[in-house]
């Protein structure tokens, strides 16, 4: 049988950790690329035995064309937040992923829950953590820290056993490989919308260029739609989300993961929640603080969110038509459904990456290749 070297061979791997997770004979690692800038598996072919489990999971073994013209099926979608207001404004989009973390532990709806955190001295300032009651007042010290990483982490390589009590925050493609390989529905599923995997060259490029290597960068959180941050506890950078030198670096797709033009999934479709960014123009134009959409999909997931609204966990701000949902997130699908990855524009901005010429580019220039790219993709 084949294993996930063929994934690997047409650079179509997601990097979600699930085939090291599931390797019985340990044969696949997992290594932060610090040239790359993201985690990357690799396979001993001596210590493979060919036995399928890798390929058989894997949410990149077909090819499929995005559904980007649907939220996929559901209950309802809801903009909420958080009803801790320290929660609310410190963490990402309103704070109701925190939120709900803490409903499910609380509640022992989940014994733990699978997510990500900010961690300087870990590959990639990030780290994947496992919240559980005996550290799940982290996320009340320190709701920031779990605001959106914008670094792509092999969570399902800490996948637990079949049968424990967790819940799983990922995005898409994490959540797919996990609906794979959980038939039995065992593990609850949290989506982050997500369009594509970032570099964490973008962000050192940051760093180096506006300070140096030993700042924490934080990339949403006080208030909405966030600041960028950059700090060493003296000194602080600090420049609203939308005006950030890192969101048009991260706009411009120079740094994206190549794999994720073929991914199938923008919203997460296979979760029991699935929360993103509700980029309307009156909620641009009006929010100050933080709201987040979240689309319930499954029994369980209006369960989950039923409970921790009537907890005193999240507030409903309102329902939000699909249609509303998809206009939020315009950008990020039209890239998606235009699949624009042979134009002359790709073609420059995957040269500049691979080469690393990206590097002698001021980080002012990305505010034109922005522009650039939206004359590309129309």
């Amino acid at each position: 049988m084949e294993s996930v070297n063929k994934i690997l061979k047409s650079k179509k791997c997601f990097g979600c950790g699930l085939c090291k997770r599931l390797c019985p004979e340990n044969a696949i690692s997992l290594n932060a690329n610090e040239k790359s800038g993201f985690w990357e598996i690799s396979v001993n072919q001596n210590a493979c035995v060919n036995c399928g489990l890798c390929l058989k999971n894997c949410p990149a073994n077909e090819d499929r064309l995005p559904k980007a013209d649907t939220v996929g099926a559901h209950d309802e979608i809801v903009l909420c937040h958080s009803a801790n207001n320290e929660v609310r404004y410190s963490a990402t989009s309103g704070g109701a992923v925190n939120s709900i973390i803490r409903y499910l532990i609380e509640s022992k709806t989940a014994d733990s829950v699978i997510t990500v955190k900010e961690n300087i001295d870990a590959p990639f300032d990030t780290e994947i953590v496992k919240i559980d009651k005996s550290n799940l007042d982290l996320l009340l010290e320190s709701p920031r820290s779990f605001a959106s990483r914008y670094v792509s982490l092999p969570v399902l390589s800490e996948l637990p056993e079949k049968g424990e009590n967790t819940a799983v925050v990922g995005t898409p493609c994490q959540i797919k490989a996990l609906s794979e390989y959980d038939k039995e529905n065992c593990f609850i599923k949290i989506g982050i919308v997500c369009s594509a995997a970032t570099s964490y060259n973008a962000s050192r490029l940051i760093k180096n260029k506006l300070a140096d290597s030993s700042y924490h960068i934080y990339y949403r959180g006080n208030g909405w739609p966030g600041f960028n941050t950059l700090t060493n506890g003296e000194n602080t950078y600090e420049t609203p989300h939308g005006k950030s030198y890192f969101e048009k670096m991260y706009s411009s797709q120079l740094f994206k993961r190549y794999s994720c033009r073929f991914c199938p999934s923008h919203f997460a479709e296979e979760a029991d929640l699935s929360f993103f960014d509700f980029w309307n123009k009156e909620e641009i134009k009006s929010e100050k603080t933080g709201n987040s959409a979240c689309i319930i999909r499954s029994d369980r997931g209006r369960k989950i969110y039923n409970g921790a609204a009537e907890g005193g966990y999240v507030q409903t701000v309102k329902s939000i038509a699909e249609n509303d949902a998809l206009n939020a997130q315009g950008v990020a699908l039209k890239y998606k459904t235009k699949r624009p990855y042979g134009s002359i524009y790709f073609k420059i901005t995957d040269f500049l990456f691979n080469s690393g010429l990206y590097k002698l580019i001021p980080i002012s220039f990305y505010k034109y290749l922005c522009r650039f790219l939206a004359k590309t993709v129309k």
